[in-house]
């Protein structure tokens, strides 16, 4: 065809095009490999995190380093009734052993401090004492910081959960605005 204008726009519809396709595969990339947002639902991490609160999660950092006891993680139960990802915090590793006495968590026999959780009060936590568990090679112990009110790794059907269900690390909140921090020192 020689007609100059129709050619300029078949050109310009074929750079637009593939502008955004080249978007929508940028965004897919980034989702799936680098970050997500994550909105916090329900009460479970108190008063660290609180319902509504937005985090900023990276995807790729269990791929450079170990997850370590204190990080909040995403996170999926290996159990059909809690099909949802869930904001939880690493109290135990592999190979440790874990239990819960009196609402004090107890690493390998030791007594683990923890300065964000919401006081475990007896009789209302049904998880107030724990027997000793073996944490498996490739599994971690999540808790909620609100130990009274936390779907969690306490619980027989769920249990250690395996790395390969941890989505991402959450490292920032970043929504409300007024409440922006990061989530390393906590």
């Amino acid at each position: 065809d020689n007609d100059p204008k129709r050619n300029r726009i078949k050109k310009s519809t074929a750079g637009w095009l593939i502008t955004i396709a080249i978007a929508l595969l940028l965004a897919f990339a980034i989702r799936t490999f680098v970050f997500v947002i994550a909105m916090v639902d329900g009460p479970s991490m108190q008063p660290t995190l609180t319902s509504n609160d937005r985090l900023l999660v990276t995807k790729y950092t269990y791929f450079f380093e170990d997850v370590k006891r204190g990080d909040i993680v995403i996170c999926k139960y290996n159990d059909p009734r809690y099909p949802h990802m869930y904001v939880k915090r690493v109290i135990g590793l592999p190979g440790e052993l874990i239990s819960i006495i009196d609402g004090v968590v107890h690493i390998n026999g030791a007594p683990l401090e923890e300065d964000y959780i919401s006081v475990s009060r007896p009789g209302i936590d049904p998880f107030h004492n724990m027997d000793a568990y073996l944490i498996p090679e490739g599994h971690v112990f999540v808790i909620g910081d609100n130990r009274n009110n936390s779907a969690d790794s306490r619980m027989p059907t769920n249990g250690a959960i395996s790395t390969d269900l941890i989505i991402g690390k959450a490292q920032a909140r970043i929504f409300p605005f007024n409440n922006i921090d990061s989530l390393e020192e906590n």
